[in-house]
């Protein structure tokens, strides 16, 4: 891998303002789907407090609250409906956005690439070209769907969570707030030493399209001049760096996926463990601890 180049200066926001000049033909769009995946995700949050509600209705065994019950359940319905709504609404209105956004970054993308001079063109590969043009737009796609998908819900659910949390139970909230700043500064500082090998892995990526396109092209002078062991060994050393390059970036997604399920297991038993010794107290009961 290429170690000797130097990534300390990617202009990541300078990559974000070219997004935003395309993003901002379609503002209404964009903050539609992050309104309505922040009430989506907060309803995440609010509907099993409703449920814990129900719990302790039923738990009572007085069957007087039968309507009290049935009020809930018809209440419980009528927010897992709406959140099925909002997220369908932002599934949708998520496909409109992306496939125009890709578009506009696709046309911006050739239209500075056409502009440069003959050399350029002759120093490159069309295919290559081709290719980075169709990952620039590629790369928006995959960002939008982490932010909809994981990050604003993300965020969104760990403050919920806490507040609600905090409500029932101070100290467990307390827990979970240390709990979500070492997990998001872990997944910071590891998201940033990965994106070296991010821009490693896509440069590779490049490369062996590259050279594929090149030795393609130039079939008839490769079969002229009898040059197919030499094209197999090119080409073959080319995609054997990229699988390399590939692979290592995968292992560091996978180290960094393997370190927060590690988090979540010692939260979990860490909570529960404290929560039996409440429940013993007599503290919290057992509709809190499933919550929990």
């Amino acid at each position: 891998m290429e170690n000797r180049k130097d990534y300390s200066n990617l202009h990541r926001m300078l990559v974000l303002k070219y997004f935003w000049q395309v993003i901002r033909r379609f503002k209404i769009s964009f903050f539609t789907i992050i309104i309505l995946s922040v009430v989506s995700s907060f309803l995440d949050i609010y509907i099993p407090l409703k449920y814990l509600k129900l719990w302790d209705v039923l738990n009572t065994n007085d069957f007087s609250l039968v309507s009290t019950a049935k009020s809930l359940i018809i209440l419980i319905l009528l927010f897992n409906f709406s959140r099925w709504a909002l997220r369908r609404a932002v599934g949708y209105t998520n496909d409109y956005f992306q496939t125009n956004v890709m578009e506009g970054l696709r046309k911006q993308a050739f239209s500075y690439m056409i502009g440069h001079s003959h050399n350029f063109f002759a120093n490159n590969f069309g295919g290559s070209l081709t290719y980075r043009v169709n990952k620039y737009a590629r790369a928006f796609e995959r960002l939008m769907d982490r932010f909809v998908d994981d990050g604003m819900p993300l965020v969104v659910r760990s403050l919920g969570t806490i507040i609600a949390i905090y409500t029932l139970m101070p100290k467990y909230s307390y827990i979970l707030t240390v709990f979500s700043l070492i997990f998001l500064i872990t997944a910071l500082v590891f998201t940033k030493y990965k994106l070296k090998y991010d821009v490693i892995a896509a440069e590779s990526d490049s490369k062996t399209t590259g050279a594929l396109s090149d030795s393609i092209s130039n079939h008839s002078s490769i079969q002229l001049f009898a040059g197919h062991e030499y094209e197999n060994i090119k080409v073959g050393k080319v995609i054997e760096s990229q699988k390399k390059a590939t692979v290592f970036n995968l292992y560091l997604w996978e180290t960094l996926g393997a370190i927060q399920s590690f988090y979540i297991l010692a939260i979990e038993f860490v909570i529960f463990w404290l929560a039996i010794g409440d429940w013993r107290a007599g503290l919290i009961g057992v509709p809190v601890i499933v919550v929990l």
